[in-house]
């Protein structure tokens, strides 16, 4: 697991890095924003390892509508 300190572009909260049964993803610690890929791609840099990738079982549409 891997935890960025006020990582968050929505609330300036603390990322983490986790899994599921629907693959890996970027989770906000303190208002539960999950990262798209575009974020996650421009958040990404060497060394970090987070490279993670949506999960075809879960439409991107979907989740974007989630987002409140």
């Amino acid at each position: 697991m891997i935890y960025l300190l006020k990582g968050c572009q929505r609330c300036c909260g603390d990322l983490y890095s986790s899994d599921d049964i629907y693959g890996k993803y970027i989770a906000c610690l303190q208002c539960g924003h999950y990262l798209s890929e575009q974020q996650v791609v421009d958040l990404n840099s060497p060394g970090l390892g987070l490279e993670v990738t949506a999960s075809p079982a879960v439409p991107t549409s979907a989740l974007a509508e989630l987002a409140v």
